[in-house]
């Protein structure tokens, strides 16, 4: 069973979320699937009155101070000289394979965790992560980190390669690491975890740490980005519209979101009929026709896709008797 520790509460300190926010925050990413979450301690001050339903693993800058907190089970912190209890996971920081010479320093740790590899997937990965897990126990959680923009695929890989059972991630990929919802969906799809459930709390999630760090995501990320379910192809729409699992790699319904059929200067005939029912317009195969060639005219005057709005008004123009046609 694929554990996933989700670390985006200990990396939102900087952006100082008040306490509801966090509240909501704990509570969303409980629901979308973290197995654990990490805390600041500064975010679990906010939090300790008001705990979730998903056990805390506690960030602190020394072992030494994890005595004040004896309601924690579990804390992560740096590596130390002194005896490690079995509630601290010591993080080992790896920046890439070149340096996995020092791990011989920490095998004597009950329970640890390798941040970094950015580059260890242009390694022999397979053999590698093998290695690790026989040196560190299975129970090993693995952080991959994002300067190579691989940490999401070294995660899953992690996961997937049979040794590994914890992956430690972030939503968005915020503070550089392995994107949640990436790793979610991943899993869902490859290794059928909770293969039944949907998550729509994804974009309440994105708009919530949005909210918190005052920079939106990319529209075009994966999972979550806005734009990513748009489509304005001819062919493409389409497509969606007859088979939609044979043009995305998931239903949008399963990161909640949906198809949005964007209309411009390379829209078709299927676009344009989708998006008069969808306002509620009968319109005829002729009526249709020309509202196309309407909707192209407006979009290559403006240089842009049409709103809502201008295809409504397009569309009851075009709804109307075309000039010098037989009305009788």
């Amino acid at each position: 069973m694929i554990q996933v520790i989700d670390r985006t509460l200990s990396c939102l300190d900087r952006f100082r979320p008040d306490r509801a926010q966090l509240l909501a925050l704990a509570a969303l990413l409980a629901e979308a699937g973290a197995d654990k979450l990490e805390l600041s301690e500064s975010a679990y001050a906010c939090l300790r009155e008001h705990p979730c339903h998903v056990p805390a693993v506690l960030r602190v800058r020394s072992a030494a101070d994890a005595v004040k907190y004896p309601e924690i089970s579990g804390f992560v912190c740096p590596p130390a000289l002194h005896e490690i209890s079995e509630k601290i996971c010591v993080e080992i920081r790896v920046n890439d394979m070149h340096e996995t010479y020092t791990f011989s320093k920490s095998v004597s740790y009950p329970h640890v965790r390798v941040r970094g590899l950015d580059n260890v997937l242009t390694y022999h990965y397979q053999v590698d992560f093998a290695g690790l897990s026989r040196m560190f126990s299975p129970e090993m959680e693995f952080c991959p980190t994002n300067r190579d923009g691989c940490a999401t695929a070294a995660a899953v890989e992690w996961a997937l390669n049979g040794t590994g059972r914890t992956v430690v991630t972030s939503f968005g990929g915020i503070g550089g690491f392995a994107a949640f919802e990436e790793v979610i969906m991943a899993l869902r799809h490859v290794r059928r975890r909770k293969v039944g459930k949907n998550y729509p709390e994804f974009p309440n999630i994105r708009n919530l740490v949005e909210q918190i760090t005052g920079v939106p995501f990319a529209p075009d990320k994966p999972v979550i980005g806005k734009e990513i379910f748009c489509v304005k192809s001819g062919i493409h729409v389409d497509g969606i519209l007859k088979q939609p699992r044979c043009y995305t790699p998931f239903l949008p319904e399963e990161a909640g979101q949906s198809h949005t059929i964007l209309l411009g200067k390379q829209s078709g005939m299927s676009a344009v009929s989708f998006k008069a029912n969808e306002m509620g317009l009968n319109l005829n195969g002729r009526q249709t026709a020309r509202l196309l060639q309407a909707v192209k005219a407006m979009s290559e005057r403006k240089n842009g896709n049409l709103t809502d709005a201008e295809f409504a008004g397009l569309a009851q123009e075009t709804s109307l008797p075309a000039e010098g046609s037989d009305t009788s």
